[in-house]
């Protein structure tokens, strides 16, 4: 089995008027080669949209997390959140818990953009998903992703 393992990052988007509103994502990353993992779970970032399905890629270099996560927004059109970490060794918890984050449209116009961070609360969960046979967080995350899926599609039918 490969590596994979379960986060969460939670924070604040200003958007074009200058009003803030909250952002999460909670995904399983799954590495596919070497430093980059595919990454599916749920999003909500409300205006915008909230908790939508969201897939995308990980990469992890020296220097650098990047974070790439495709979603449908609430009013149809397709967004894109990216965000990036930069650990490094002079600021270790800060580099690897908080992030810039930006969301774009299609046509790669700024929609939204803020911080988004990891909690510390969630680190154990965060550790254990990364052992053998610890996937419990993977199990809850999948239950939910079907939930808010069944919960779209029950939207969409009426």
């Amino acid at each position: 089995m490969g590596i994979s393992f379960v986060e969460a990052m939670r924070g604040w988007l200003r958007d074009g008027s200058g009003a803030e509103h909250p952002v999460s994502f909670e995904v399983v990353a799954q590495r596919r080669a070497g430093g980059l993992f595919e990454i599916r779970g749920l999003l909500s970032a409300p205006p915008l949209a909230r908790d939508v399905p969201a897939r995308g890629t990980l990469e992890m270099a020296i220097g650098k997390i990047a974070y790439h996560l495709e979603f449908v927004g609430a009013d149809g059109r397709p967004l894109i959140l990216e965000a990036q970490k930069h650990p490094t060794i002079f600021a270790p918890l800060k580099s690897m818990t908080q992030m810039h984050a930006t969301v774009r449209d299609e046509k790669g116009t700024i929609v939204a953009e803020g911080e988004m961070r990891f909690a510390l609360s969630d680190l154990v969960p965060f550790a254990a998903s990364w052992l053998p046979g610890q996937r419990d967080s993977q199990k809850q995350l999948e239950a939910r992703r079907r939930h808010v899926e069944r919960l779209l599609l029950a939207g969409s039918a009426s």
